[in-house]
This record gives structure tokens, C-alpha cells and sequence, in this order.
């Protein structure tokens, strides 16, 4: 079985790189690995949920070409 997994769209369009992207709405499909994942919340007794802040760290194929990390 393979280590990696595809994700498979109707598209046939390459992966797009951090550099390749702009801000704003998009059509393009970005494929990157999420190395870590963290939220911070403050649970109030009786109030609501609150977000306080999320941190990803995210790499793609030009990092992993590179062998930065």
C-alpha cells in the first residue's frame, strides 16, 4: 500500500505551490501536508465557545524538493 494518498478531482490541473498563490477567492486546488495543527479556545462555564487563535505549519512539493526540512 502506498504512503501517500491522491485526492482525486474532475480537474486534471497541476498542484499549485505557496508562491504560485494570491489572496483572494480562487478556483485552484492547493495540495500540501499539515505537519502541525493547534487551536487555542477559552471555554467560559455556561458561555459560549471562543476561538482565540489556530497555528498551522504547512509544507509543499517545492519544500520537500529542497530537503528543507
Amino acid at each position: 500500500m502506498s504512503k501517500e494518498t491522491a485526492i482525486r478531482t474532475s480537474e486534471s490541473s497541476p498542484p499549485l505551490l505557496f508562491r504560485q498563490v494570491s489572496p483572494g477567492p480562487g478556483d485552484s486546488t492547493m495540495q500540501f501536508r499539515l505537519l502541525h495543527f493547534w487551536d487555542a479556545h477559552k471555554n467560559v462555564k455556561g458561555g459560549p465557545w471562543i476561538l482565540l487563535g489556530i497555528e498551522m505549519l504547512m509544507i509543499d512539493a517545492e519544500v520537500l524538493e529542497k530537503n528543507l526540512i
